[in-house]
C-alpha cells in the first residue's frame, strides 16, 4: 500500500526520519542535530517555537553551557539547506516559514479529510487514490527521536491515523471491485492487516465481506471464529456488534454486504427484489437513478427522525426524481392529512393522480413519497401499494422501519440493513 505520495511539493518530512527538498529530491538534513531541529520546527508549522522548548527537547532537559550557541549553528545550517527565508528568528524563538502543505504529516491530514468527503460521495477511486498517496508519505515513525511531549502524543495520534486510513483504502478497494478476480489482492490486503492490527475489528469485517463476496463462505466462517478467538483470548470478550452483525449477514447472503459493483450485478438478475438506494451526502444530493429505475427496484425507506428534516428530504427527492418517472412523482404525508380531515389513504391519492394525468403511462412509472409520521403508519399505506399490480415506485421517509418484506433501509445515506426478499 504505497504510492509517491505527492511528495513532488514537500520540502519538509517528518513522517520517519528527517528530510529537506534538495532540487527535486528528499535528502537526509545535514546533521542529526539540524533534522531534530528542523522536525521540532515543523511539529508547528507556521508558529514561533521557543528557544527553551527546542533546547529542552534536544538535550532531554540537561542542556550543555553553549546549548543556545549550538542551537544557533544547527537553524544556520537548515538556512544554507533549506534558503536564508525558511526559518525566521521571532522574538525567543524560530519558525519554519513554509506552507503547511510542504510539510508531509500536514499533507497526510489534510489528505485523510479529502477521502473521507469522497468515501461519503460513493466515489472510491478517489478515495483509493488519495489514501494512497496519503499512505505513501510513510518511511518510518513520525517525529522520531524526540524528547517533546506534545510530539509524542502527536505521533500517537498520527499513527491510529495511519492504521484508520489503511482500513480505509483497503474498504475503498473493496467496495470498487467488480468480481472475484479484483477481490483476490483486497484479500491478501486484509489478512495482512489483520495480522498486523489483531484486535481492531474493522479489519476482520473488511475481510470477512472480501471472502464471502467471492464466494468463499467457508473462509469467511472460518476467519470469525478466529477473530472471536483472538478477542476471547486477549480480553475475554465477545467479538463486537459491528462484526457480529455483518457475518450474521454474510450468513444470510445478504447482497449489500457485496461490493457496490458487484451487488448491482446481483440485483440485476433479481429484479423481483423491491430495493432501491438513495445517498444523500453533506455536499450533494445524488440518488442512484440506475438502481431505482434501470433495475426495476420499488421499495426503500429511509429512516429519519427529524419531521422537519423528512418534509424538505421529501421535497428534494421528487424534484430529483420527478424526470425519470413518465406518470410523475406523489407525496403522501401523514402529518398534513390528519390536519386537513381528508382522511385519504395512499391509494386514493395514487388513483387520483393516475386518473388525472396520461393514461398511456403505467402507474409502475410512478413514485410515491410516504411521509411518515410512524412506521405503523407508513408499513400500513406502503403494503396497500405494494399488493397493487404492476405498483408503483415507494419511497417512504419514517422514524422507524416498515419491517416489509423486501424493504430496504438507509439512513443518513448508507444502507443499514434489507428484510426479507
Amino acid at each position: 500500500m504505497s504510492g509517491d505520495g505527492g511528495t513532488a511539493h514537500i520540502i519538509v518530512g517528518v513522517l520517519g526520519d528527517c528530510r529537506l527538498r534538495e532540487g527535486d529530491r528528499l535528502v537526509p538534513p545535514p546533521t542529526r542535530q539540524a533534522g531534530r531541529v528542523a522536525t521540532l520546527l515543523a511539529g508547528w508549522p507556521e508558529e514561533v517555537v521557543e528557544r527553551d522548548r527546542i533546547v529542552a527537547a534536544l538535550w532531554s532537559g540537561a542542556p550543555p553551557a553553549t546549548a543556545t550557541n549550538t542551537l544557533q549553528v544547527h537553524v544556520s545550517h537548515l538556512r544554507k539547506a533549506l534558503g536564508k527565508t525558511a526559518i525566521r528568528s521571532v522574538g525567543r524563538g524560530y519558525l519554519l516559514d513554509v506552507p503547511k502543505e510542504a510539510i508531509d504529516a500536514e499533507v497526510f491530514t489534510s489528505s485523510l479529510v479529502d477521502a473521507a468527503r469522497a468515501r461519503r460521495n460513493g466515489h472510491f477511486e478517489t478515495a483509493s487514490r488519495l489514501l494512497t498517496n496519503a499512505v505513501g508519505l510513510w518511511r518510518g515513525t513520525p517525529y522520531p527521536d524526540l524528547d517533546d511531549e506534545d510530539l509524542i502524543a502527536r505521533r500517537a495520534r498520527l499513527e491510529e491515523m495511519r492504521d484508520t486510513a489503511l482500513e480505509d483504502l483497503l474498504e475503498c478497494r473493496l467496495e470498487s471491485a467488480r468480481d472475484a478476480y479484483e477481490l483476490a489482492p483486497v484479500i491478501g490486503e486484509a489478512k495482512e492487516l489483520v495480522r498486523r492490527r489483531p484486535l481492531r475489528e474493522r479489519g476482520h469485517v473488511l475481510l470477512i465481506r472480501a471472502l464471502t463476496s467471492a464466494d468463499r463462505a467457508g473462509e469467511a466462517s472460518v476467519a470469525f471464529e478466529q477473530a472471536a478467538a483472538e478477542f476471547r483470548a486477549s480480553s475475554g470478550l465477545d467479538p463486537g456488534q459491528e462484526l457480529t452483525a455483518i457475518y450474521g449477514r454474510c450468513l444470510q447472503r445478504d447482497p449489500t454486504v457485496l461490493p457496490a459493483g458487484m451487488r448491482r450485478v446481483l440485483v440485476r438478475e433479481a429484479p423481483s427484489r423491491r430495493v432501491a438506494v438513495l445517498t444523500l451526502s453533506d455536499d450533494e444530493f445524488s440518488p442512484v437513478r440506475s438502481v431505482m429505475v434501470d433495475i426495476g427496484a420499488r421499495f426503500v425507506t429511509q429512516v429519519e427522525g427529524h419531521v422537519d428534516r423528512r418534509g424538505e428530504l421529501a421535497a428534494i427527492y421528487a424534484q430529483a426524481l420527478a424526470p425519470d418517472m413518465a406518470t410523475g412523482v406523489v407525496e403522501v404525508s401523514q402529518g398534513l392529512l390528519s390536519e386537513s380531515g381528508d382522511g385519504s389513504t395512499a391509494e386514493q391519492v395514487v388513483a387520483k393522480a393516475v386518473s388525472g394525468g396520461n393514461a398511456s403511462s403505467p402507474l409502475s412509472q410512478l413514485l410515491v413519497i410516504l411521509n411518515a409520521e410512524d412506521g405503523a403508519w407508513a408499513r400500513s399505506q406502503a403494503e396497500k401499494l405494494l399488493a397493487i399490480p404492476e405498483a408503483p415506485f415507494i419511497l417512504v421517509l419514517s422514524p422507524t422501519a416498515t419491517a416489509l418484506p423486501g424493504e430496504y433501509l438507509v439512513t443518513a445515506g448508507e444502507s443499514v440493513g434489507q428484510g426479507s426478499a
